[in-house]
């Protein structure tokens, strides 16, 4: 694993080796004009910069090794990463993985929630980033948001036969991977995390929900609802909340559920209602549905489940396959602000 900060490195430019060697060459032309204390201090002060230019070859990003399902940082930084955005890069699988993490500006804290968040096939983690309001909304909430990839562009939804599955993909194993290696890096609440979903990633959401339901306080899958046979299988073990985001016009993944195309290989999924009642009835939900219809948008809720939690499908009236616009805040208040 290798991390990378991917902020313009133009920002940082008193940190640069010229300058190292331009303060030297200063500090040893004046060294033979003064008198013999202050020449003491600036020879000190150049063995210092020396010293300085000569460990920066060396700087050594934070590693771990992780070749399997399990693996961890091989140990924690000596402190977290500082406002911006890096880019990681591991091994799982024996397959390269990885995934874009944007730290927001500002003090971090442990009371801060982290934000998960799939893109769907084809899409890339950076496209997904520039493309949503993930990181606008994370700045002005201080949520720490990271942006995975699918491999080869797609992850395994856990049905029909697309090329991930094929190849035997993990990628439940590639999520907790992930949450494993943040745990190091970033100062975050635990209890707060979101796995936020579209398309691909909306259906790996689904499943990721079912087999880590500890990991994770709310899931947000949209323009993807879950699948049948993980609809079938699906047990968690802990309570969420889930908000369910999808379009009655969608004409890639259908509202009413049933047989699409897939990304390789046909998939069924449930209708958006079926969805939503599907996830009431794993969370223990005894009270709902309510339905609110407001221009454009109606939210039908779920309440009274397991440790306080809530189910909500949110309909969009029309629409279309894509993130909706205000994404970013949907999840940010959907954690809890």
């Amino acid at each position: 694993m290798a991390l990378h900060n991917v902020a313009s490195s133009a920002k940082y430019p008193h940190l640069s080796k010229q300058f190292f060697l331009s303060r030297f060459f200063k500090l040893t032309i004046r060294v033979a004009n003064v008198n013999p204390e202050s020449r003491r201090i600036r020879l000190l002060t150049a063995s210092l910069l020396i010293i300085s230019f000569v460990a920066s070859f060396f700087v050594i990003p934070y590693t771990g090794l992780s070749a399997n399902a399990s693996s961890h940082l091989s140990r924690a930084p000596t402190k977290f990463l500082n406002p911006g955005n890096y880019s990681e890069n591991f091994v799982l699988q024996g397959r390269p993985r990885f995934f874009i993490l944007h730290v927001p500006p500002g003090k971090a804290t442990k009371k801060r929630p982290l934000i998960l968040v799939l893109p769907g096939a084809t899409n890339t983690a950076q496209m997904t980033m520039n493309d949503t309001t993930f990181v606008y909304d994370a700045n002005t909430s201080g949520d720490v948001v990271a942006f995975l990839q699918g491999y080869g562009l797609i992850f395994n939804e856990g049905a029909g036969a697309n090329p991930s599955r094929r190849a035997g993909i993990n990628d439940v194993a590639y999520v907790s991977d992930v949450l494993n290696k943040l745990r190091s890096l970033v100062n975050y609440n635990p209890k707060r995390v979101a796995l936020a979903g579209y398309s691909n990633g909306a259906m790996t959401t689904g499943l990721v929900g079912c087999r880590l339901s500890s990991k994770f306080s709310l899931i947000v899958p949209v323009e993807g609802e879950i699948p049948a046979p993980v609809s079938a299988t699906c047990h968690p073990t802990h309570p969420f909340s889930v908000l369910e985001v999808h379009a009655t016009a969608d004409p890639t993944i259908p509202y009413n559920g049933g047989t699409f195309a897939g990304t390789g290989a046909p998939v069924t999924v449930l209708s958006a209602p079926q969805a939503g009642q599907r996830w009431s009835h794993l969370e223990g939900c005894t009270a709902g549905p309510i339905t609110i219809d407001t221009t454009g948008i109606v939210t039908t809720r779920y309440s009274s489940c397991h440790g306080n939690v809530t189910v909500t499908l949110r309909t969009i009236i029309g629409g279309a396959h894509v993130w909706p616009w205000d994404i970013g805040l949907l999840v940010v208040n959907a954690l809890g602000h």
